[in-house]
């Protein structure tokens, strides 16, 4: 698997054809105000010589800060924190989107932040991965 990310729609992707478990040089960093939405869009691409799916593992929720995973419009928030989401079955170079919503919570102090990483790996090796992280900092 090959993980990259961006926030929003329109912003610079990063981590094409980097691949490591830490989301080193595939991280993007937000700053932002008390209630305010961030989405980002960690795109996994199938990099491997035949079709399969994958898993995709997302940490959960703070008290400070609401996340929330979807795929193709449908809410797979529990699935990807319990690990077991799992792609369609990708063609060699396909992708799936996933886009993590970030909620800023009411009582968030000025200068928490949360950090959480997206863990793409193959559903026929599991030792294959790929890692993505988000991180939003409250101003």
């Amino acid at each position: 698997p090959d993980g990259r990310i961006r926030v929003g729609i329109a912003g610079a992707t990063v981590g094409d054809g980097r691949y490591n478990a830490t989301g080193e040089g595939q991280t993007r960093t937000t700053r932002t105000d008390r209630g305010a939405v961030v989405t980002h869009f960690v795109t996994i691409e199938n990099d491997g010589t035949h079709a399969e799916a994958f898993r995709v593992r997302g940490q959960p929720s703070t008290a400070n800060y609401q996340v929330r995973y979807l795929s193709a419009g449908v809410d797979v928030s529990t699935k990807a924190r319990n690990g077991t989401y799992l792609t369609p079955v990708l063609a060699p170079g396909e992708i799936r989107m996933i886009k993590v919503v970030v909620i800023v919570g009411a009582r968030a102090p000025v200068g928490s932040q949360v950090s959480r990483l997206v863990t793409i790996s193959s559903a026929s090796d599991p030792l294959q991965i790929d890692v993505v992280r988000i991180i939003v900092r409250r101003r």
